[in-house]
């Protein structure tokens, strides 16, 4: 019954992208292409693939990323490099794109929002897009609201309708990120110019200077920094802060996981998580293509704060229902209302998803209260931003890439029957349901 998920989870994103292309290519689109599975595969088949269809529609229409709760440090020379590069685009009448360069957990993305936080108000729309894939890109694009966008065509075409429509808004002053490019080749295609619009990419790939185009390098902090941000994470001073966090290769990500380790506990010296992180090193596989130095420290400190999960009596089994669940989804978030839709009286209309979701998750979802604690832990662990649980069942989580790449090396030997547990909570508690790119007016 989960063969078609387990197919399509195994490709990679160029291959998942081929084929939303292929279904709109046939002008009907991936529900165009479900009804057809329906008409001539067995009911088992077509279910697995309703909940393809499902996934698919989920990944391209993410919640709005909400939340950058911690505080930035350091970054004043490439906020005003981003500076220094958009207001040239101005004087200059195009708006050259600022990609922000940089491996996993040095803070691209963060640098990004941070950006928008600080200088949103300076602008009179904004737009934020995931940018992984293509098929992504184009959705959230095709699916930008408050823009005159026809619903019907090629969904390139859609969203080059809707970069040609951004374009048009002059003087209205746009800034657009996309984040986490991988085809640099998207950026030239769909990123919108113009001397109102502002744009920025981030992207782990290298980024040449060209006359519309200026690479902002992101590091690892400066010592003094790393430091400074390490004891405002831990709450407190330690004289082995700058040992740690050298040894954490001051790249912001690791250095926020130990900071909430030690905050989390307080009896804890700098010292003795040092000799923890080193044991943990130490039996860590290294990550085909990528130097050991670079993401052996910050999976390691990820690795301890997962063990502290494993320990808590009180929300631990909650938060590891979760931590089953999110590293399988699409890494830019989701929100509560998908889980809560998964409780138990929500299958009445979709029973065949009910036997592939764990108990502990549907009990989880009947319990909001419950939800809603292990959300705000896993934010305080720093596995998972999450936005404030105000917001209810709109509140929005999401795991860093790599803490879910971390997650998931650990789940391996689960992982299809996760992969299916994943795909059934998307299709019980979406059916068809779009959500929209963070937008604002």
């Amino acid at each position: 019954m989960g063969w078609i998920v387990d197919f399509y989870e195994a490709m990679p994103p160029g291959a998942r992208d081929a084929v939303a292309w292929f279904a709109t290519v046939l002008g009907v689109g991936v529900v165009g292409v479900a009804a057809w599975f329906r008409k001539t595969l067995s009911a088992a088949a077509a279910s697995a693939w309703h909940r393809l269809t499902a996934i698919l529609d989920h990944q391209t229409h993410p919640v709005s990323d909400k939340h950058l709760r911690r505080r930035v440090f350091g970054r004043e020379a490439q906020m005003a490099a981003l500076d220094a590069t958009l207001a040239a685009g101005r004087t200059a009448a195009v708006a050259p794109t600022a990609g922000v360069v940089g491996g996993a957990g040095v803070g691209k993305s963060t640098l990004a929002r941070h950006f928008m936080q600080q200088r949103g108000g300076n602008y009179d729309r904004t737009a934020w897009f995931d940018a992984e894939s293509a098929g992504t890109l184009m959705q959230q694009m095709a699916d930008l609201p408050g823009l005159d966008l026809a619903a019907e065509g090629p969904l390139a075409d859609r969203a080059l309708r809707a970069k040609a429509c951004i374009e048009g808004e002059g003087p209205k002053r746009w800034l657009v990120v996309f984040d986490n490019v991988e085809d640099l080749t998207l950026v030239d295609r769909f990123m919108p110019t113009g001397a109102h619009i502002h744009g920025i990419f981030t992207t782990r790939q290298t980024v040449a200077e060209t006359p519309s185009r200026t690479p902002v390098v992101t590091p690892p902090l400066d010592p003094a920094e790393a430091v400074a941000l390490l004891q405002a994470e831990a709450e407190r001073e330690d004289p082995d802060a700058a040992a740690l966090a050298e040894d954490l290769g001051r790249l912001p990500h690791a250095l926020v996981q130990a900071g909430e380790w030690l905050s989390l506990n307080p009896g804890a010296t700098f010292a003795a998580y040092r000799e923890k992180l080193v044991d943990v090193i130490d039996e860590w596989p290294r990550i085909e293509g990528e130097p050991d130095d670079y993401y052996r420290p910050m999976g390691a400190a990820i690795a301890l704060n997962l063990e502290e999960v494993a320990k808590d009596r009180r929300t631990g089994p909650d938060e590891q229902a979760l931590l089953r669940l999110l590293p399988w989804l699409a890494p830019e978030g989701i929100d509560a209302k998908l889980v809560l839709d998964v409780a138990d009286g929500q299958f009445a209309s979709h029973p065949d998803y009910a036997p592939d979701i764990p108990a502990d998750l549907r009990s989880l979802a009947a319990d909001p209260a419950r939800l809603h604690r292990a959300l705000t832990r896993l934010g305080e662990r720093a596995l998972a931003a999450a936005s404030p649980d105000e917001d209810g069942p709109n509140r929005t989580v999401a795991l860093h890439r790599v803490t879910a790449l971390v997650v998931r090396r650990r789940l391996a030997r689960d992982a299809p029957a996760l992969r299916r547990a994943a795909a059934a909570v998307v299709a019980a508690g979406y059916p068809g349901e779009a959500k929209h790119v963070q937008y604002s007016a």
